[in-house]
This record gives C-alpha cells, structure tokens and sequence, in this order.
C-alpha cells in the first residue's frame, strides 16, 4: 500500500514539472478500485497513479530493495547508476520516472537509517546514565 502512495507521489511530481499524465487526482477518479484506502484518506486531492506508473515503481522497488545501507552509502553517483541499470534492464522506462522514486526512496531510507542509529545512541546514553 505503501509503494502506491509513493508511486502517486512520483505521478504527481512528474505532472507538475513535465506535464505528462501518469493517474488522476483522486476526486477525478473514483472509478478507480486499487486503492479504497487512498479514497479514505484523500477528501480528494491525492493522486492515483495508473497501472503503467505502479509496474514501473514496483520493478524500480525490486532493484532498491536488493540494496544494502552500506551499498547505498558506500556508492557515488547511486542514483546514476540505479537508473542506468534498470533503464538498460527495461527499455521501456522513463528515466523522469525512475530518477524521481529513486531520489525518494533514498531519502526514505536514509531517514530510517538516521532513526535506527539515533535509537542506538539513545539506548546507549540511558546505559551510561543507569551506570552513574
């Protein structure tokens, strides 16, 4: 569920900056039935991304997923490199599309990786404390 807002995201993103239709707003679609939930949450203004959108972000997904933190810190130029390889991979990608979910994804993941050591710190400085 959580990949298909991502992927609205990116829809939405791409429709504001190169002026290419990747879904709908949700108020415009509710015959769209992949995703209730957004219709839920959405009092309709987000965007529902089509089937094309969803493969493309769900194969991107696969790829990112297969990534480890240190691969990911470790690497320059990841998101190049990302994109080169699932665009030589699928010749059918739109590099906007691809370029766009990996900067997000990264930053998500960065972001969980900052939490997770941010928790480690903190458990650490309760240890010390509890020590004194």
């Amino acid at each position: 569920m959580a990949l298909v807002h991502l992927t609205g995201y990116v829809g939405y993103v791409l429709k504001n900056k190169h002026n290419k239709c990747y879904g709908q707003i949700s108020r415009s679609a509710p015959h769209i039935t992949n995703s209730e939930w957004t219709f839920e949450l959405s009092k309709g203004g987000l965007f529902i991304p089509n089937e094309s959108l969803l493969n493309t972000v769900k194969c991107c997904e696969n790829f990112f997923s297969r990534l480890s933190d240190s691969e990911l810190i470790n690497r320059s130029n990841i998101i190049e490199k990302l994109c080169s390889r699932i665009i030589a991979e699928t010749v059918n990608f739109d590099r906007h599309v691809v370029m766009i979910f990996y900067k997000t994804r990264i930053k998500i993941r960065i972001k969980k990786m900052n939490t997770k050591e941010d928790k480690i710190k903190s458990v650490k400085r309760v240890r010390i404390l509890c020590r004194k």
